[in-house]
């Protein structure tokens, strides 16, 4: 008897190991960038890009101003990110807090949500503008030469 209960413990512990390992993994390694620019929205197309410049400097032939540009243009978006998550974040734990209530108050929780979706705005709207500085430091030559880079190496 104590063996199948030992093979039942383990079997149980093993099932929940598993599962934990399938269930956090990706959020483990979301943060060290195997979503980031690779998850279609708008953050993924702005890493993408500024990471595909950056690669190819030599090829558009990119100064080092333009470097210095394009770096400091992505260190200014990041940190946007960075205060505007944060602000979606704190938003939802206070909403979160909100709706356990009894009694919910629904003109803060409307200003919470005005709150939450108007920091996803504002990081839609950082990425798009990211996007066109960072196309705006090259030459017309270079972004065409961009262009073409992009159109061999997808074939």
């Amino acid at each position: 008897m104590k063996n199948k209960a030992c093979i039942q413990r383990t079997l149980v512990a093993s099932l929940a190991a598993a599962f934990l390992v399938i269930t956090l993994m990706p959020s483990a390694f979301a943060n060290y960038g195997w979503k980031k620019g690779h998850d279609g929205g708008l953050e993924g197309k702005f890493r993408m890009k500024v990471h595909f410049i950056e690669s190819n400097q030599d090829e558009l032939k990119l100064t080092e101003e333009q470097m210095t540009s394009i770096d400091t243009i992505e260190t200014n978006v990041e940190k946007s990110l960075i205060q505007l998550q944060a602000r979606v974040d704190l938003a939802g734990v206070d909403l979160k807090g909100m709706l356990h209530e009894r009694k919910i108050d629904v003109e803060a929780v409307n200003r919470l949500l005005d709150e939450k979706y108007g920091a996803k705005e504002a990081i839609a709207k950082a990425l798009v503008q990211g996007l066109a500085d960072v196309k705006n430091v090259l030459t017309d030559e270079q972004y065409a030469a961009m262009k073409e880079l992009w159109k061999s190496m997808k074939k």
